[in-house]
C-alpha cells in the first residue's frame, strides 16, 4: 500500500476542543492492546495489495476491500 496518496489528519476519531470525547485515552489504550495481541498472535498479511481502496468522505477516510489473511504463529508467547 502506498501511503503517500492519504491526506494527513483525514480522520480525527476523538473530535476535539471542549467537545473532545473524555474516553479517549482509554479507547486508545484498549485498541493498541488488542492490535498487540493479534499480532502477537496472528501473522496477518493482506491478500492482494493492488485490489485495496482508499475512499474519502465527509468526516472519514478508509480503506474499503481490505482482505487479509491470518495464521498462527508456530512460536506462540502465552
Amino acid at each position: 500500500m502506498n501511503n503517500d496518496n492519504i491526506p494527513k489528519n483525514t480522520l480525527i476519531q476523538f473530535g476535539g476542543g471542549a467537545r473532545m470525547c473524555p474516553g479517549r485515552k482509554f479507547g486508545t489504550i484498549m485498541i493498541k492492546g488488542m492490535m498487540t495481541m493479534l499480532y502477537r498472535k496472528y501473522e496477518v498479511e493482506l491478500v492482494c495489495e493492488d485490489d485495496v481502496k482508499y475512499y474519502r468522505d465527509y468526516l472519514l477516510a478508509y480503506y474499503q476491500d481490505f482482505i487479509t489473511n491470518l495464521k498462527p504463529r508456530n512460536n506462540q508467547i502465552s
